[in-house]
């Protein structure tokens, strides 16, 4: 199929930064594009590229765009190298809206971002109220002995029927993972998973980590490509 290609770089500023194991993040900046068929049909994706997740650049993004014809393929698309994982994603996910343009959103439940630190205990009440059920927290980010106690406040605090999920974006150690999950595991299924609480090249650990505590482990920075989910 013949597509109509066109794109667009944006810059917002987050509204509140956000603070992780890599550090504070306060702008996102990423690229909009569409494709559009002869018929009419358009479908829209987004290159949103973390270099410090294992994408390519925003820069090597946009390169990649503007040396691209107006008009593309769906071998084009298909040709798109590894080594741009958020152009593949960005590029398929605008066929998929081209092929299946109907989708009920409403059909998707969402989790609530609750801030860094001590803040998150004054944080989710609000998140609540607007409906959310499930929580996620950053850790990794201040102190481990500061975070677990914030953590049991946070669990404590928590209506019965919520869930929370801890994300570390790479940031524990070993012996602090193995901390975090002894604790998680006393509450049981509160916690819906740990995410990411090594880095990408300590997955054999992870999988140990997996194997001996009954609080899940996904995966993030791990399958930042195609090839990695392979």
């Amino acid at each position: 199929m013949l597509y109509k290609f066109d794109f667009r770089p944006y810059r917002r500023k987050f509204k509140q930064p956000l603070k992780t194991s890599h550090g504070v993040w306060e702008i996102r900046e990423g690229i909009i594009l569409r494709l559009a068929t002869a018929t009419g049909k358009i479908g829209w994706g987004e290159i949103a590229p973390l270099s410090w997740f294992g994408s390519e650049t925003l820069a090597t993004a946009l390169d990649f765009c503007r040396e691209l014809p107006p008009q593309i393929t769906d071998e084009t698309i298909a040709s798109i190298p590894d080594r741009l994982p958020a152009c593949q994603f960005a590029f398929e996910s605008a066929k998929i809206a081209i092929a299946k343009p109907v989708f009920n959103l409403n059909s998707l439940t969402y989790s609530g971002l609750l801030p860094a630190g001590e803040t998150a205990l004054n944080s989710w009440q609000k998140l609540w109220y607007c409906g959310y059920r499930t929580f996620k927290w950053k850790i990794a980010v201040n102190p481990i002995e500061e975070e677990l106690k914030i953590f049991e406040s946070l669990v404590d605090a928590l209506p019965k029927k919520a869930k929370l999920r801890l994300d570390a974006n790479e940031g524990l150690s070993l012996e602090e993972a193995n901390r975090w999950l002894e604790k998680c595991d006393n509450f049981g299924e509160t916690i819906e998973f740990m995410e990411q609480p090594l880095a990408v090249r300590e997955f054999e650990k992870m999988l140990r980590l997996s194997d001996r505590f009954s609080t899940p482990i996904a995966l993030d920075e791990s399958v930042a490509s195609w090839r990695q989910m392979e």
